[in-house]
């Protein structure tokens, strides 16, 4: 272990070298969520772009090189996951034409709502937020994967969904129907696949998503005048000649085409997104240092998302207008869904919700902030606040 730290193929990576002999201090900056402010204000401008902070992890926060691993060297995840990407009949179901014909986010994935809102104690939310922690918890210490197995309620939660859909005599499109036939092609999905990438989804998705949304949300409520120009654009381009705003949803095909709510959204990607990793699938060299295949290599997105050299002296403030001149915005240190072929499959899902989330609100309701409140980031597996109560209050009113 000794030698491996300081003497082996990663000990010419620069670093803090407490990191080098264990994953534990890693971890520990893991656990209390400020992994990503240790990295940004010091690592980073102490070690360079380049830093090791595992035995066998490193970080990247260079834009070139960034690209040079999502797009040149198309570094692979998971062999599931591949032939999930490389599987035609599947991947037709994340094209941005496919996306914006389905009604709700529900639908779109498991062909009805948990009906989460209307039930304000439905337990999904706390178990979905549950297994993080413990996907967080295995991920430091892999020895705690013998004694932490996913909750109960989750599986049957799933396997209920599988069962219902298996028995019923109509098909669905959505994700859940596309996952279930591909059994019926060759190197398709067991139903314990199919099972695992349904939670997959449920986990994933919602909670990254959630959180942009969120935060987006809270900066709003921070700007006021920025929020008065997003629902001026969205009330005028959504509400008919009868002034009827009480449609359950608003088109997701007008939602598309306006300018300040896909900025806004784009702001809110930049500033708070989730966060991947890729692992070398062979030995490489970057920037001079020779990484052995396997090594964890960690795009280091909050740091790239905030860099003043890429987005001017204001890159830690929320300015939608930036999007609007696009050939001013640096579009390639902007990856919140990563890049390259091997980009996030459900990114057009993702922008669907973002815009039908965020547009819906803006026109049912006026939010202020609620002053006072501890905003801190904190990023774990995904991002997540902190504050007293673990939640971050904002002032809803309605229009009507």
């Amino acid at each position: 272990m000794i030698y491996y730290a300081y003497f082996g193929p990663l000990n010419k990576v620069p670093g803090p070298k407490t990191t080098f002999l264990s994953e534990i201090f890693i971890s520990l900056k893991q656990i209390n969520g400020r992994r990503w402010k240790w990295l940004q204000y010091y690592v980073v401008p102490k070690y360079g772009p380049v830093v090791r902070i595992a035995p066998k992890m490193i970080v990247i926060s260079d834009r070139d090189i960034i690209k040079q691993i999502l797009v040149t060297n198309e570094l692979p995840k998971s062999a599931k996951y591949e032939r999930l990407r490389n599987d035609k009949q599947y991947d037709t179901l994340f094209t941005a034409s496919c996306i914006s014909d389905l009604d709700v986010i529900g639908e779109a994935a498991f062909g009805g709502s948990f009906k989460l809102v209307k039930n304000g104690n439905h337990p999904l939310p706390k178990k979905v937020f549950k297994e993080l922690r413990r996907r967080v918890w295995q991920s430091m210490f892999p020895f705690l994967r013998s004694f932490m197995g996913v909750d109960p309620y989750l599986i049957n939660f799933m396997n209920a969904l599988i069962k219902q859909r298996r028995q019923s005599e109509s098909k669905r499109k959505d994700i859940l129907q596309m996952l279930l036939d591909t059994k019926h092609l060759e190197g398709g999905l067991s139903d314990f696949e199919v099972y695992d990438q349904c939670i997959e989804f449920l986990i994933a998705g919602s909670d990254s998503t959630s959180f942009t949304t969120a935060m987006t949300i809270i900066e709003l409520s921070k700007n006021p005048d920025k929020l008065k120009r997003l629902s001026k654009e969205v009330k005028e381009t959504l509400i008919d000649e009868d002034g009827d705003d009480n449609k359950l949803i608003p088109s997701h095909n007008k939602l598309k085409h306006l300018p300040y709510l896909n900025a806004v959204i784009s702001e809110g990607l930049r500033l708070f997104p989730s966060t991947f990793g890729k692992q070398a699938s062979e030995d490489m060299v970057i920037k001079g240092y020779f990484i052995p295949k396997e090594t964890i290599i960690a795009v280091n997105i909050f740091y790239l998302h905030r860099e003043k050299k890429y987005w001017g002296e204001d890159s830690h403030e929320f300015i939608p207008e930036r999007w609007l001149t696009p050939e001013k915005v640096p579009t390639d240190c902007f990856i919140p869904f990563s890049a390259g072929t091997r980009n996030c499959i459900g990114l057009n899902f993702a922008w669907m919700e973002l815009r039908l989330v965020i547009a819906t609100l803006v026109l049912r309701y006026e939010f202020k902030d609620i002053p006072g409140q501890d905003n801190e980031i904190l990023q774990f597996i995904t991002s997540g606040l902190r504050s007293k109560s673990h939640y971050t209050k904002v002032k809803f009113q309605s229009n009507n």
